[in-house]
């Protein structure tokens, strides 16, 4: 027969992972202290205080005409511990496109969106800045005035201007009159130009510490640094401001005067972001909506629009304040806890470890909860560490689940981001085992086992992967010489089927390509939990035997669920290479499949008519925009859900001096294993004859081994619940029957 599982109790127990890989696409947002967007945001209109005359100037942030400060930074120190995103900090990142970051220096246009790793950012005026000044004059041959000036913004004795339009090499000012509209150079102009580009550096960054301990102020201001643009008419001159309040860990940008004549429309992005840039907390203020009614960002992309019109009024403030609860992180669902009717949720601890623990929230339905939410023990737990168990829950069903800090009564964090993970299958049990002894050096002998009603039976020759030898309730061993352990399951006959083209001849126009899944996949919905047991692939001749590859599985964000290798065993490009998965899978939409490493595989560029659907699986689409009905290299989906418990072994003993089958049979039917249901003890009738004791559950995890053990078994130990007793007898053979403690 083509085996196309290792075991089919993979396939329950599998569905387990599932919860954790869908906590891959959630755990992204909650493994990073995933704080700053809890931070409160507030606005206020007040005045702007310039420090241009008491203020610090960092070195290096003077920008002058040949030294323009386009996408530089400096690295700055902080006064005092600033607390931001969970973590203290002593130094701040300060960039010429109006960011910061911490932790890592960074000096990027689009620090909130960016995918660039970082500890944190603030965006007060984040996009392309430069620290230059242009403006528009005439010049005279001759003459070392400069006249007709359009704008003097950022001008000061001493700076150099550009040497273009008749301005001479290394020129500085020398005087300037705003009300006459002049500028004097120290050398005069070599040309003549009625319409003269006239450049300075403007931009500096200042900082300076106001207030006194506890209760100081460190404030970072940005002065003339203005949109990047060559341009007479695009450049501006914006001054700004961000301070970093002591104790409160409050960060504000200030805007001040500012000079706008681009009449372009320009986004900035503003606000603050975590670790990653799933963590963030912006505004959102479209072109011609006033900077005083922007909006919450919804993407870490979002933006605040300035024109010639439209910009942030003089003291116009934007405050950002961190929780005084701060949420747990990392929450996630460890595959070793899931059971069919329960599950441990864990996570890591906040900074501030609160003061009344946690309470975790779980439900079938991805509605998040609200601080208003009512919890009862229906649909809550709380705890006092990092981890909580759930119970009660249903079998093979997908659960919701989030976990917030409880600091007092009253003061509780946000609710962390959703995790989710599925409860295993229920399988049916094996109920009893009957091993047997070859009387002699050889020969064959039956073996059985009971279990559950409706439950199929399958015979194994390995407690997991192997062969599958025969279903039924008896196997007849072929002729055997020496002790072997057999092993058999009970399984449910869950749905199986098949979903997509079986080869690539069976759509339109074949070629070959060595795409790997981050270039082209297929896209696929899961609608309802499912193991992908196996898949085709067809290598063409370009590709050598022997070469090896991998199948990916991802989530709807590229994340890497599962990488599967294989081996290429043949290359005619018609003949199909089975790989085998056997990877399960929970409800969910946007999974992709492809190969993990680019060799050459046939596929179709024509003929694909999507959706291809199934009872559990629906193939969607691929994601070549370009060729709609594109099917790229995966063919032959086998999909199944069956439910298959734990393999219990049945031993065969070859004796040359035994007692008959008949008398081993008597010996194992006269042990009796009571009462049954039981309380706390178990009683063990004719115990001499038992060499061992195991104790597993349903879902096949051994719990407790007994050697030489007494006619009466405390288990007081265990949980309320339905648990198999396997006796282990001298004689080499073995009896399992089902217990049930209440």
């Amino acid at each position: 027969m083509r085996k196309l599982y290792t075991s089919p109790w993979q396939w329950c127990r599998g569905l387990q992972k599932t919860g954790v890989v869908a906590l891959a696409l959630f755990g992204a947002v909650q493994g990073m202290n995933a704080q700053v967007s809890n931070y409160t945001f507030a606005q206020a209109t007040g005045t702007f205080n310039s420090i241009a005359t008491s203020g610090t100037v960092v070195s290096g942030s003077e920008a002058t005409t040949s030294t323009s400060n386009d996408t530089t930074g400096w690295t700055v120190a902080i006064p005092f511990n600033f607390n931001f995103n969970g973590t203290d900090y002593t130094s701040i990142y300060v960039n010429s496109n109006g960011g910061a970051t911490f932790g890592t220096t960074n000096t990027g246009s689009s620090l909130i969106s960016s995918s660039t790793g970082y500890s944190g950012a603030i965006s007060v005026m984040n996009r392309d800045l430069w620290g230059v000044f242009i403006t528009s004059g005439v010049t005279t041959s001759g003459s070392d005035i400069i006249t007709n000036v359009a704008s003097f913004n950022g001008i000061e004795i001493g700076k150099q201007l550009n040497n273009v339009n008749g301005i001479p090499a290394t020129a500085t000012v020398t005087a300037f009159d705003e009300v006459a509209g002049t500028i004097t150079m120290s050398a005069p102009a070599t040309s003549s130009s009625s319409s003269a580009v006239v450049r300075y550096g403007s931009g500096k960054v200042l900082t300076t510490v106001e207030g006194t301990a506890p209760n100081r102020v460190f404030v970072i201001e940005w002065i003339g640094y203005n949109d990047y643009s060559t341009a007479v008419t695009g450049s501006n001159h914006l001054n700004f401001q961000l301070r970093l309040d002591e104790t409160t860990n409050r960060i504000s940008t200030v805007y001040g005067p500012s000079y706008n004549i681009n009449t372009t429309a320009r986004t900035n992005q503003v606000g603050l972001r975590g670790a990653s840039n799933a963590d963030f907390n912006n505004r959102s203020g479209a072109a011609g909506s006033p900077w005083d009614s922007t909006t919450a960002g919804t993407a870490n992309n979002a933006s605040v629009s300035r024109d010639n019109t439209n910009f942030p009024a003089s003291g116009l403030t934007f405050i950002w304040s961190p929780p005084t609860c701060f949420a747990p992180t990392a929450l996630t669902v460890p595959t070793a806890t899931i059971t069919p009717n329960g599950a441990v949720a864990s996570w890591t601890a906040p900074s501030a470890v609160p003061g009344n623990g946690y309470e975790v929230y779980y439900s079938t339905s991805n509605t998040a909860p609200t601080s208003t939410t009512v919890l009862d023990t229906t649909n809550s737990v709380t705890s006092t560490t990092a981890s909580a168990p759930i119970t009660g829950l249903l079998p093979s069903t997908t659960y919701y689940v989030w976990v917030r800090s409880a600091c007092s009564g009253s003061d509780k964090s946000v609710w962390t981001s959703v995790a989710s993970f599925v409860t295993a299958c229920q399988p049916p049990a094996i109920l009893s085992v009957n091993g047997a002894t070859i009387c002699g050096a050889s020969g064959s002998a039956t073996i059985s086992a009971t279990a559950d009603s409706g439950a199929i039976i399958t015979w194994y020759d390995a407690p997991n992967g192997g062969n599958e030898l025969s279903t039924g309730s008896s196997y007849t061993t072929p002729v055997i010489s020496a002790n072997t352990t057999y092993y058999a399951s009970a399984q449910t006959p869950g749905a199986s089927g098949q979903v997509g083209p079986a080869a690539p001849s069976s759509l339109g126009t074949i070629s070959s390509s060595n795409y790997a899944i981050g270039t082209y996949y297929q896209i696929f919905d899961v609608i309802t939990p499912t193991t992908l047991v196996s898949i085709d692939v067809f290598p063409v001749s370009s590709v050598a035997i022997g070469t090896s590859s991998a199948i990916e599985i991802r989530d709807n964000s590229g994340a890497t669920l599962t990488s599967v290798p294989y081996t290429v065993s043949v290359n005619d490009g018609v003949t199909p290479q089975t790989v085998v998965l056997n990877y399960p899978l929970a409800v969910g939409t946007g999974y992709r499949i492809g190969q993990g490493v680019g060799i050459n595989l046939n596929r179709n560029t024509s003929g694909a008519t999507y959706p291809f659907t199934s009872s559990a699986i629906n193939v969607t689409g691929s994601n070549f925009s370009s060729g709609p009905n594109y099917w790229y290299y995966i063919y032959n989906w086998q999909f199944s859900s069956s439910c298959e418990s734990a393999r219990q072994p049945v031993n065969v003993i070859v004796n040359s001096s035994c007692l008959g089958t008949s008398e081993t049979s008597a010996l194992k039917d006269s042990i009796k294993v009571y009462p049954n249901p039981f309380a706390e003890v178990l009683n063990i009738s004719e115990v001499e004859n038992v060499k061992s004791i195991s104790i597993t559950d349903l879902a096949g995890r051994l719990l407790k081994t007994i050697e030489k053990p007494s006619s009466t078994i405390n288990l007081s130990d265990l949980k309320s619940g339905m648990y198999l007793i396997t006796l282990y007898l001298k004689d080499g053979t073995q009896k399992t029957v089902k217990s049930i403690k209440k």
